[in-house]
């Protein structure tokens, strides 16, 4: 089986305790399985700005900010806007910014 992590960080588990009445069974599953928690940091404040100074939304840099700092090698979203800026953006960041469906792993954990 690939080696494969959930990342849960302060943005996500904000998000998910504001809206918990909104959000479906399978937020909570996701965060309950999420094997690593990513802290607040400044160095991810500071990556936050310089992404949105790229042209990020604000809470979007955040997300990708955590990403980076946890060391994860793709960020996965179905925010198109996000990931039309991120293929612009692609040699500045430190993640591969992809659909859901697009991250298929090999039985060694690489991306195919």
């Amino acid at each position: 089986m690939a080696d494969c992590a959930l990342c849960a960080h302060p943005r996500t588990i904000w998000k998910t305790n504001r809206i918990r009445e909104k959000t479906g069974l399978a937020t909570r599953l996701w965060l309950e399985a999420a094997a690593l928690r990513v802290s607040a940091s400044p160095e991810a404040a500071e990556r936050a700005r310089e992404l949105a100074s790229l042209g990020f939304a604000p809470l979007d840099a955040l997300h990708l900010a955590f990403a980076e700092q946890s060391q994860a090698n793709w960020f996965a979203t179905t925010d198109d806007r996000l990931i039309k800026r991120a293929r612009k953006q692609h040699a500045l960041l430190r993640v591969q910014v992809l659909k859901p469906d697009q991250l298929l792993l090999s039985e060694e954990g690489e991306k195919e």
